[in-house]
C-alpha cells in the first residue's frame, strides 16, 4: 500500500490528538512552561491541556483502553500516566538503549489486539557492533513491565553518530505495522549498504529514509512472521 494511500485509512483527528499529546509533554517537560489552551490548526481548533509532569525528554505516547497512557523517555524509560496526571515508576523489560544526539527509546505502539494479547511495541536506538540502528521490539505488558520482550526488526548494519533514527509506528487496518526509518545521517547509502539495510526475523530488507512495513502478526509456531516490503512515499 502507498504511503499516499496509508494516512487515508488513519483518523486524523486521532493521530493528531496523539501528537499535540507528545509535543504538549515534550514542551512542558522540557521548559517548564504551560501550553494549555486553544491553538489553531490546519484542522481546526484544538484544546491543549497538559496532564503530566516532570517527565525526561518524552519522545512517544500510545493510549491503552482503560484510558492510561504509555509514554516513552528518550533516556531509556517507560511509564504509564493515570488519567490524573500520575506517574507510574519506570516499568521493567524495556530494551538497552543508546542515548546519544536523537537516539534513545523512542516511540511506542500497542497492538490492534491489544485487549487480547496485551502486545506492546517500542522502536528504540539499539547498540550494536559500529554503533547503533533502529531497532522494533515488543512484549507483553504486565504489572510492573514488559515480558517477553523480543527484538522483531532491526537497521542493519550498526553506524556511528547519534542523528537520524526515525522513527515511528503506526498499524494499518489489516493488522500491518509500518516503521519509519532514518537514513542515520550517513548520506551514501544505498539498499544493503551502510545505513541503508533492515533486517527482520524472517528475513527481508528495506532501504532506510524509507517505510518499512512488517507483518507483525505471530505465525503457527507463535513466533513473528516479519515479512517486510517498502514505499517510497
Amino acid at each position: 500500500m502507498p504511503l499516499r494511500d496509508f494516512g487515508r485509512h488513519f483518523s486524523g483527528k486521532w493521530l493528531l490528538l496523539v501528537l499535540v499529546g507528545a509535543a504538549a509533554l515534550s514542551l512542558f517537560s522540557r521548559y517548564g512552561m504551560s501550553v494549555d489552551g486553544p491553538r489553531d490548526t490546519k484542522a481546526g481548533t484544538i484544546k491543549v491541556e497538559t496532564v503530566a509532569t516532570g517527565l525526561s525528554h518524552p519522545w512517544g505516547l500510545a493510549f491503552l483502553p482503560d484510558g492510561r497512557m504509555l509514554v516513552t523517555e528518550r533516556s531509556g524509560t517507560l511509564r504509564l500516566v493515570s488519567k490524573d496526571g500520575k506517574l507510574s515508576p519506570a516499568l521493567s523489560g524495556v530494551p538497552k538503549v543508546v542515548v546519544a544526539g536523537q537516539g534513545g527509546l523512542l516511540d511506542v505502539a500497542i497492538d490492534p489486539d491489544f485487549k487480547s494479547n496485551n502486545l506492546v511495541y517500542l522502536t528504540y536506538s539499539e547498540p550494536g557492533e559500529g554503533g547503533a540502528g533502529t531497532a522494533v521490539a515488543r512484549g507483553k505488558l504486565g504489572e510492573s513491565g514488559l515480558d517477553g520482550v523480543e527484538v522483531i526488526f532491526r537497521q542493519e548494519p550498526k553506524v556511528e553518530g547519534g542523528n537520524h533514527f526515525g522513527s515511528r509506528l503506526a498499524f494499518s487496518p489489516d493488522g500491518k505495522l509500518f516503521v519509519t526509518l532514518g537514513e542515520r545521517f550517513t548520506f551514501t547509502h544505498t539498499a544493503g549498504s551502510t545505513g541503508g539495510g533492515a533486517a527482520a526475523q524472517g528475513g527481508g530488507s528495506a532501504p532506510a529514509g524509507q517505510a518499512a512495513l512488517l507483518d507483525a502478526t505471530l505465525n503457527a509456531a507463535g513466533a513473528p512472521d516479519a515479512a517486510i516490503t517498502t514505499s517510497a512515499g
